[in-house]
């Protein structure tokens, strides 16, 4: 595959790029399908019943709908047997579809709450919050500056209606969060607490165990003194 190959599927079709590295130092671009056709594939391979025959016709299908490649798209002779099933059925399990689906599934929460809190999704909710005509996909499909552009537009309207008080700044929130201690500055820091901590116990010791103790050395005395007599 070629640089000018992945570059085109790029600028041709909008989705996700997904690469599979084979042996040889080649590797394959190939996007996803919907959801909805993905479980579409699922169930006619179902259909099959196991027939490998009918089951190659489907995964051949799917790997030449999907695969970017125009030099392997139509499952040319230089192609190692068994490539386009594994693709397709890579394809199927990344669409959610299959075996091992709902741990697949897991794994991507973590991915897409992590990448929530990125600048550029957040201005995707901002503007979608502010103008409902607006789509992520929509938004996606913008260049940056449009982007960027139209969260200023987004901004200064909810200013003008009083929902937000002032205008973003997303340096600020870093600035005002406080130096992150090391561990020995912690272990310290704890020190320091539990010795003001007893020091403050002990001020404020409870009266009766007070009494017993000057009872105590009440007693020691008298003592004392009866041993000198």
């Amino acid at each position: 595959m070629s640089f000018t190959s992945a570059l085109e599927s790029v600028t041709q079709v909008n989705g996700d790029l997904f690469v599979v590295e084979l042996p040889g130092e080649r590797e394959i671009l190939f996007r996803l399908p919907s959801h909805r056709q993905a479980m579409q594939y699922a169930m006619i391979l179902e259909l099959a019943g196991g027939n490998p025959v009918l089951e190659r016709i489907i995964y051949d299908f799917i790997f030449s709908s999907y695969a970017e490649d125009k030099f392997i798209a139509d499952l040319d002779e230089n192609l190692p047997a068994g490539v386009p099933e594994t693709i397709a059925k890579t394809i199927l399990f990344l669409s959610g579809v299959g075996e091992g689906s709902k741990e697949y599934t897991q794994e991507l929460f973590g991915i897409y709450r992590e990448q929530a809190n990125l600048t550029h999704q957040y201005m995707k909710r901002f503007i979608c919050s502010a103008f409902s005509g607006y789509t992520f996909k929509d938004l996606e499909e913008l260049n940056y500056q449009e982007l960027v552009n139209i969260f200023i537009e987004a901004e200064k309207l909810l200013i003008d209606r009083g929902i937000i008080d002032k205008e973003h700044d997303f340096k600020a929130p870093e600035q005002e969060k406080p130096p992150v201690a090391t561990v020995g500055e912690m272990i310290s820091q704890d020190a320091s607490e539990f010795n003001r901590f007893e020091s403050v116990r002990q001020s404020i010791q409870n009266p009766a165990d007070r009494a017993a103790k000057e009872e105590a050395k009440f007693r020691q005395a008298m003592a004392k003194q009866a041993a000198k007599r």
